[in-house]
């Protein structure tokens, strides 16, 4: 694996396969998710929560994923929300505009962040390698979130119901990828496109 990985540009994004040891089933398997993402920058304090109620939605007031709808709302920090979709960036981003504006602002981060959904029995190792918090399900549990680093990538995280969410900056998707790889090739990975 390590020929592999060294015969792809560094810059270059890992192709789709499976990578690591032979499992008839892979012990990781990590896709790209396709969403639209808006981060959402509150332009003061005091954010009325009432204004969320017209996306259907509620804004954490922490490290939380909320699910309204096709809205997934992540709290990055006072202040801050990542919001996905699977919709037009362009209508997501005029939707909460209408709905946050003029306390906040909403800006189209869809070519910049990338976002990928890890699963899989060795999950837990895999990621006791890579991220330096505690992500036992009795601390870290459905919905809570994370903004962090690992191997040296800024990265945000939520616990889903089957595992994790990561929104990486685009640019650093190679560099998340060969790390992710190759802290869970024992294990055997599955990259899916």
């Amino acid at each position: 694996m390590a020929d592999l990985l060294a015969s792809i540009h560094p810059a270059k994004s890992l192709p789709p396969g499976r990578y690591g040891a032979s499992t008839q089933t892979p012990g990781v398997t990590l896709k790209r998710l396709d969403k639209a993402v808006a981060v959402l920058v509150a332009g003061r304090a005091g954010l009325s929560a009432e204004r969320a109620k017209s996306l259907g939605a509620t804004l954490p007031e922490g490290p939380q994923r909320v699910v309204a709808g096709d809205l997934c709302v992540v709290g990055i920090g006072p202040g801050r929300w990542q919001i996905s979709s699977d919709g037009d960036p362009d209508a997501l981003v005029e939707k909460l505009d209408a709905a946050f504006s003029p306390e906040a602002s909403a800006f189209d981060q869809s070519g910049g962040t990338v976002q990928l959904s890890a699963s899989g029995p060795h999950l837990p190792d895999v990621l006791a390698k890579l991220v330096a918090l505690d992500l036992d399900p009795n601390e870290f549990s459905v919905g809570t979130a994370a903004t962090t680093v690992t191997a040296h990538v800024g990265v945000t995280l939520w616990r889903e119901d089957d595992g994790f969410v990561f929104a990486v900056g685009r640019s650093f998707e190679p560099a998340f990828l060969r790390a992710f790889v190759q802290s869970a090739a024992e294990f055997g990975i599955a990259l899916v496109d």
